[in-house]
């Protein structure tokens, strides 16, 4: 099992000018290092980072953390569109085998990295406990979602869709863009970013928008989010403390 961590230093600047994967959660312990242990941890120990300007400080700052990796860096510099899906084309010689996919603000507690381990079949992260539509306002209405038929996952966005739309999907679920990915799903779902990529210079779409349908794993209500401001930083710290 290897890793690709995403969109680190893409446009995350936090209030004090540091890639927003380098926020500390606690003394010493920042979002990237926090993933970078847990990924140690669970044995995977390959594991590729794309990042853009700050390339340099992060590859820096992994390696100050001696951790027993294997790291390979990849950089969006020179690219106009910086979105995931040119991330992935950038990573496509690493992105062989069997393959975590995550982004670099992403905290997520043990747990849910181990239900995605155990799972035997390409999967991703969702919730069926999540709290209801009105109660989380636009953090749900514009959150990622995942549109499930026949129990898997065939589509996977944060657009606004119509009520007849919904209506052709057997239920809609809160997701986070946390995946395991089995070798010949990833390949399926290369192809096409490759294309787009590559040949037709589609840099700019969703990557979901050409994901081959995948299993959910049902994470409930434990910590998994992405961190983007300071107020959510501090709302995922004092959940972690809970956690512990």
């Amino acid at each position: 099992m290897k890793a690709l961590i995403l969109n680190c230093s893409v446009n995350p600047i936090d209030i004090n000018g540091h890639p927003k994967c380098l926020m500390e959660l606690s003394t010493g312990e920042t979002i990237l290092s926090r993933q970078l242990h847990l990924l140690c941890g669970a044995g995977v120990r390959r594991i590729a980072i794309v990042s853009d300007s700050f390339s340099s400080e992060i590859s820096s700052y992994c390696g100050s953390l001696n951790l027993p990796l294997e790291l390979s860096f990849f950089d969006y510099r020179g690219a106009y569109y910086r979105h995931y899906i040119y991330g992935m084309f950038c990573a496509r010689k690493f992105l062989v085998g069997n393959m975590l996919l995550l982004h670099s603000n992403l905290v997520f507690e043990t747990e849910v990295l181990n239900r995605l381990l155990a799972c035997k079949t390409s999967c991703m992260t969702v919730s069926t406990t999540a709290p209801a539509r009105e109660e989380l306002n636009w953090a749900y209405l514009d959150g990622f979602r995942a549109y499930f038929k026949e129990g898997q996952i065939v589509r996977a966005d944060n657009k606004s869709s119509t009520k007849q739309e919904e209506k052709e999907y057997d239920c809609i679920l809160p997701a986070w863009r946390f995946y395991r990915l089995r070798a010949e799903d990833l390949q399926k779902w290369m192809l096409p970013i490759n294309r787009f990529c590559n040949h037709l210079g589609l840099t700019g779409i969703p990557a979901e928008e050409v994901l081959p349908p995948v299993s959910p794993v049902d994470i409930g209500n434990l910590l998994c989010t992405e961190v983007d401001n300071p107020e959510q930083l501090e709302d995922v710290i004092r959940r972690l403390d809970e956690a512990d």
